[in-house]
């Protein structure tokens, strides 16, 4: 899982959020050298509904549809022949909307305040804005509260959060937060990209009503559908934790003809028990041995084994107070602490 690429022509440099150029291609060169398979997140639905086995397969994921993923990304997926899954939030693509959470970061990092009250539904934040962490601290704390609003909420809140930091928000995404284009899509598409969609703007859908859901949901599939002459089979869950979609989200989703969707959560797919609509996706690490470690298998028989020795520990825990009638150690408890 990926979202944003440090893109110096449009200014995006975020080292601690997006992915360097340099870091991508050993990736995919190592992936390339190392004979795996690569998939779109459509065919990876298509093969499991197929049956297929998995064997060394990866596959790449992209949210959001920014406009650095084609300055970057592109190229390198281009350059090594291997296809990728951009899930694109329709609205930001069809130049209607500058995502939430970047109006955020525009208010405080271009308010000239030191310290704010700001209210939020019907709390009050006092938050000090002057310093750089400052301002990335009051970013990503006020990010996670209106990740818990509805999307008018949102943007009410917004409207205040910009009132209140003195700050006027563009008619238009500065550069550093644009979009891909419907032009750059359609080239991308002839390179095995696959484009699906994200919804229209990027709400929580836990936290909207059951229409609302059906219409983002829809819209920005009708709108996919449309501009690339192509038909959405899969989904991407805004945020995508558990507990930010629901069962009757998913009853959307199959009713809207999608055939799976894929969370935030992290985990590994395996076509013998991973539900098709909850496919968990790791995000893309920073160091290279890690990526070693997810794609090679490792990780997946660490993280097992993690699991079994915690599962023995408690065990171990409960059994301890186990006793026979002659206060004796139960002899399967021994066999336990042996474990």
């Amino acid at each position: 899982m990926m979202h944003r690429f440090q893109d110096s022509s449009i200014g995006y440099l975020n080292t601690s959020t997006a992915l360097a150029s340099g870091t991508l291609e050993s990736y995919l060169d190592y992936l390339v050298k190392n004979n795996y398979t690569v998939l779109s997140f459509k065919n990876l639905i298509l093969s499991a509904q197929a049956n297929q086995e998995f064997y060394k397969t990866v596959c790449f994921t992209i949210d959001d549809g920014y406009i650095d993923f084609k300055n970057v990304a592109f190229p390198l997926f281009k350059k090594y022949k291997l296809p990728a899954t951009v899930f694109i939030t329709t609205g930001l693509v069809e130049n209607k909307l500058m995502m939430w959470w970047d109006q955020v970061e525009y208010l405080f990092n271009n308010t000239e305040q030191s310290k704010v009250e700001i209210t939020l539904n019907s709390s009050t934040l006092t938050l000090k804005v002057k310093s750089q962490e400052e301002k990335r601290a009051a970013i990503r704390l006020v990010v996670q509260i209106f990740k818990l609003f509805s999307l008018s909420q949102v943007f009410s809140c917004l409207q205040r959060l910009s009132e209140q930091l003195d700050v006027v928000l563009p008619d238009e995404p500065p550069k550093q937060y644009s979009a891909l284009r419907w032009a750059d899509i359609r080239e991308m598409k002839k390179y095995n990209i696959d484009f699906q969609p994200h919804t229209v703007a990027h709400p929580v859908l836990s936290r909207i009503g059951l229409a609302e859901q059906e219409w983002q949901i829809k819209v920005s599939s009708d709108t996919i559908r449309e501009r690339l002459n192509s038909n959405p089979i899969a989904f991407c869950y805004p945020n995508g934790l558990l507990g930010d979609y629901t069962a009757d989200t998913i009853s959307i989703l199959k009713r809207t003809n999608f055939m799976g969707a894929c969370s935030s959560e992290r985990g590994f797919f395996n076509s013998a028990y991973t539900d098709l609509f909850n496919i968990p996706r790791f995000a893309l690490p920073k160091k290279y041995y890690k990526f070693v470690l997810y794609v090679s298998g490792c990780r997946f028989w660490q993280l097992a084994m993690q699991e079994k020795i915690k599962n023995v520990l408690v065990t171990r825990k409960t059994s301890r107070q186990v006793v026979d009638t002659n206060n004796r150690i139960d002899p399967q408890v021994k066999q336990v602490e042996q474990i």
